[in-house]
């Protein structure tokens, strides 16, 4: 048998780095209960990733101050926004250990599930309402049957929507074959990206979705990744924080949470060559969508090029002509004068204009056409 497990079963106690970290999050909470920036989401966040590692916390006078802070949010309509936001909110209020808190709580969590429209709603928002639904022991079936129907190919190259869906279907026990697919895009993903800090929250949905599978392929290749987020280019050592933000500190404790408790997996030789051989029939998949879609987005910005040329070129054609007319034929002319000064700088503002969407739509067109570099 080869073991491929590269990282050993993270723990709190064991791991000084996620102690830090769990500590530099906590710090973070303000004097009115907010976390970091005192956003609602980010604030529910926090208080989810340290209840994840410490759910002795939830009993503490700083976790009730976090809930009575969201809760504040939620009656300003901050945290009412989005479906994301106050799925995500509502997740933290209905594990809440006051019981008239709680209560609030699963009504509002009953009254968003009941709002949802299935149409209108984003992927990862019907995946954390679904969250919350579970969690709120609530009703499901409604949830179930819109993120079932999700087309995954509108969501493209978009893992941050992805781990999140995935984590939605598996966690209300759909069927494997319902997100087989889902799950061989985001093994694919995740074994070819370098995570910077463009992706790190991208990096880390997809690292959570792909550990609550409980599949060998998924926890194997979480397990050989997960060592990532401890990089020092992204848990700065002098705070033991993550980009000293409670945002991406909170994504990458949860996304180490949920690899610790990903089973020890063994895999044979033959097994671990179909793993691979998987992941890179996904990889071309992935390669091929980007080529069509590039192709796709490519020639209406060429089209659009050479409408904003064709304009161009006129106006200093038309440039060109009027002042060889005043050079030539109209120079002691007072109307012919006027008239030139006045057009000269309509003249020049379309040539600026004109040449500036040029420039526009030839870098964004370089941006769809470069080779993706992770």
């Amino acid at each position: 048998m080869l073991d491929r497990t590269t990282l050993a079963d993270l723990d709190e106690n064991s791991d000084a780095r996620i102690a830090r970290g769990l500590n530099w999050l906590a710090a973070t909470q303000n004097a009115v209960g907010g976390f970091g920036s005192g956003g609602a989401a980010e604030t529910a966040f926090a208080v989810l990733a340290i209840t994840r590692w410490r759910p002795q916390w939830a009993l503490t006078a700083d976790c009730m101050r976090a809930c009575e802070y969201l809760e504040s949010k939620i009656a300003s309509g901050e945290a009412t926004e989005t479906i994301w936001d106050e799925a995500v909110v509502l997740r933290v209020l209905v594990a809440s250990d006051d019981a008239a808190m709680r209560g609030r709580a699963l009504e509002q969590a009953a009254g968003l599930i009941a709002r949802v429209v299935e149409p209108d709603a984003r992927p990862h928002h019907l995946a954390q309402a679904l969250l919350l639904a579970i969690a709120a022991k609530l009703p499901t079936a409604k949830l179930v049957s819109a993120v079932e129907k999700v087309d995954v190919a509108q969501l493209r190259d978009n893992p941050y929507a992805r781990g999140q869906l995935l984590l939605a279907k598996t966690a209300a026990a759909i069927p494997q074959a319902n997100w087989r697919d889902e799950e061989r895009w985001l093994i694919a993903w995740v074994q070819k990206t370098n995570p910077t800090k463009g992706n790190f929250q991208d990096f880390c949905a997809a690292m959570v979705g792909l550990a609550n599978t409980g599949t060998d392929q998924s926890s194997t290749v979480v397990r050989s990744r997960i060592d990532i987020i401890f990089s020092p280019v992204f848990q700065r050592p002098t705070d033991w924080s993550w980009y000293h933000f409670a945002w991406e500190s909170s994504w990458a404790l949860l996304a180490l949470s949920t690899a610790s408790s990903a089973a020890r997996v063994e895999l044979s030789i033959p097994d671990l060559l179909g793993l691979l051989k998987e992941a890179e029939e996904a990889s071309d998949e992935i390669d091929a969508a980007n080529i069509a879609y590039r192709t796709e987005v490519s020639g209406p910005a060429l089209r659009a090029i050479g409408f904003w040329s064709a304009i161009l070129g006129f106006v200093v054609a038309a440039a060109i002509a009027l002042t060889s007319w005043f050079l030539f034929a109209g120079w002691d002319s007072p109307t012919v004068v006027g008239t030139l000064l006045g057009l000269w700088p309509v003249a020049i503002a379309v040539i600026a204009f004109c040449w500036n969407r040029i420039n526009l739509l030839r870098k964004r067109l370089r941006q769809f056409l470069q080779p993706q570099v992770d």
